[in-house]
């Protein structure tokens, strides 16, 4: 078993409709890539809604917003000092080797 953590570098556009249907690029590097026949899953939410993925590769993630679920006027995402970043830094992970005997 082996799980990464990908770095996120970027997000646009950085708002978009409260009703949804706004297509997210998300950048950064260790994103699984999506084919038909993967195995693999990539999970996104923004504002707290689901964002459907459209499509995923190594430094690319483009999903499309779900209508955001609670309203707040004016409310905007804070966006850290020094730009956004990922929660974990890319390529971290850790992998189980099992042998029988």
């Amino acid at each position: 078993m082996y799980q990464q953590y990908a770095e996120v570098a970027s997000v646009s556009p950085q708002t978009g409709s409260r009703a949804g249907g706004t297509v997210l690029t998300i950048t950064g590097r260790g994103f699984p890539t999506l084919t038909p026949d993967s195995t693999e899953t990539v999970t996104v939410t923004a504002a707290g809604a689901p964002c459907r993925v459209l499509s995923s590769n190594f430094t690319t993630v483009l999903c499309e917003t779900g209508p955001a679920s609670v309203l707040v006027p004016g409310y905007r995402a804070p966006v850290p000092a020094g730009g956004l970043k990922g929660l974990y830094p890319a390529m971290r992970g850790i992998e189980y080797e099992l042998y029988n005997a």
